[in-house]
């Protein structure tokens, strides 16, 4: 980081659409409620919490049983275990 500069979190690379090649994580970078740059978390009462530099992470030891043989996402597999999206 060069001294003086705010350091930006960002994100760089293309992909055809449907080959996993990583997971995209975020954090919030200045507390904003559920906006772009600043996610949140929603409780089961619909109630929002924003804390500036949350990170959050995402666990992917089970992507590797939705992927086929040329590492395309494929979510009917038996032993997939994500969930589709709605």
């Amino acid at each position: 980081m060069t001294r003086g500069r705010r350091h930006r979190p960002s994100t760089r690379g293309s992909g055809d659409g449907t080959t996993v090649v990583g997971i995209h994580n975020t954090h919030n970078e200045s507390g904003g409620p559920c906006t772009d740059d600043n996610p949140c978390e929603v409780d089961g009462e619909g109630d929002e919490t924003s804390l500036p530099g949350r990170a959050y992470g995402q666990r992917v030891h089970m992507i590797g049983a939705c992927l086929t043989a040329g590492s395309a996402l494929d979510l009917s597999r038996a032993e997939c275990t994500l969930t589709p999206a709605a």
